[in-house]
């Protein structure tokens, strides 16, 4: 059974009253889709819903998933180790969040980057997160 920490950012520090970290044990084969949806939301019934709703992408039926079965984050960035979780290699692939929680992960989960308002639309950082990533990567590695 993994142990793993997971750590809260800005506005969704504040939806967990104040807490900044917590410890998870999980179950083998956990993935990291199963604490973002389930272990979260159980640990703190009284703002299941909210999380949910602040996580994930929703329909007028509740969570969007793709066509896998896969929940559709929101505009999160959620790392895995310090590395985004599109980017984290599992078994030669990249499963997202499908990632099987191992010992000693620690998840870190910040909410949206949003900047000022330009000609009526918002100017919004997030989908830039990986591309940041990525150049650390590139700077790290020297190569993509």
């Amino acid at each position: 059974m993994p142990r793993v920490k997971v750590k809260y950012f800005a506005s969704l520090r504040e939806l967990l009253g104040n807490t900044k970290e917590e410890e998870y044990k999980a179950k083998d084969r956990t993935m990291l889709m199963d604490l973002l949806l389930e272990h979260i939301p159980e640990r703190h019934r009284n703002i299941s819903r909210s999380w949910k709703e602040m996580i994930f992408e929703t329909e007028k039926d509740g969570i969007k998933f793709d066509k896998d079965g896969t929940p559709v984050l929101s505009y999160y960035l959620v790392l895995i180790n310090g590395w985004s979780y599109r980017w984290v290699l599992q078994d030669g692939r990249r499963p997202g969040l499908r990632h099987e929680l191992k010992e000693g992960d620690v998840i870190a989960i910040f909410p949206p980057v949003g900047g000022d308002s330009h000609n009526g639309q918002e100017d919004r950082l997030t989908d830039n997160w990986d591309a940041l990533l990525c150049l650390r990567t590139k700077n790290r590695e020297n190569t993509f």
